[in-house]
């Protein structure tokens, strides 16, 4: 499986048990290579004879809520990824996939919940505070997003790409005191991110003051 030779992981797997023995865990592996493999038909009989096995197999119940989240049936993929989390409270893996699903149904409010639990379970996660930032600033919340982002770099005072984030909040509310200092932050722990700032708002490339800063630090 680590190098990705699915189908040869799955005869592998499938001698790991007597004929007609399976073990839980031999199908839940199974069922992952048929989903690298994005045979959804396959990977899905397998993780729910995992299950039928062992009806406590977290791994499964997820496996199953990725398959119908990549054919986006969200609301369906929700089901499984919250049973996921009732067996397993403490994979941040579980949490992000669960706010995901949410947000694209529009449940805004479960969705941050989800968030919130994942920047708990894993606060040294990055994907979690960001996709949380976003949802925040997408309503208009740029306060929010600003006072999350800070906590954010609190708990992971080396991940540039948290500083431009901040920076680029900051920008948007018009705090361009503060921006200019985190942006300081964010160049000197990695100049080469900059241009994520400009990812997230392509509009603040025609700001000179932001491009004069940025040169300052270009080596």
């Amino acid at each position: 499986m680590s190098q990705e030779k699915y189908q040869a992981a799955i005869e592998e797997f499938t001698l790991s048990y007597e004929k007609d023995q399976p073990t839980a865990e031999a199908l839940c592996n199974i069922g992952e290579c048929y989903e690298k493999l994005e045979n959804w038909a396959e990977a899905r009989r397998n993780y729910q004879h995992s299950i039928d096995i062992n009806p406590e197999m977290d791994e499964a119940w997820f496996g199953i809520g990725i398959i119908l989240n990549a054919q986006e049936r969200w609301m369906e993929a929700i089901h499984f990824f919250r049973k996921a989390t009732a067996l397993y409270d403490e994979s941040v893996e579980y949490w992000l996939a669960l706010a995901a699903a949410e947000y694209q149904l529009g449940n805004v409010v479960s969705s941050v919940e989800a968030y919130d639990r994942a920047t708990q379970v894993a606060p040294d996660n990055k994907e979690g505070w960001l996709n949380w930032s976003i949802i925040l600033y997408e309503q208009g919340n740029f306060d929010g997003a600003i006072d999350l982002m800070r906590n954010a770099v609190e708990v992971q005072p080396a991940e540039a790409e948290l500083y431009y984030r901040l920076c680029a909040y900051l920008l948007a509310a018009g705090r361009y005191r503060e921006a200019y200092e985190v942006l300081e932050n964010a160049l000197t722990l990695d100049f080469s991110k900059h241009r994520l700032l400009f990812d997230y708002f392509p509009e603040l490339e025609s700001q000179r003051a932001l491009a004069r800063l940025i040169d300052q630090y270009r080596k």
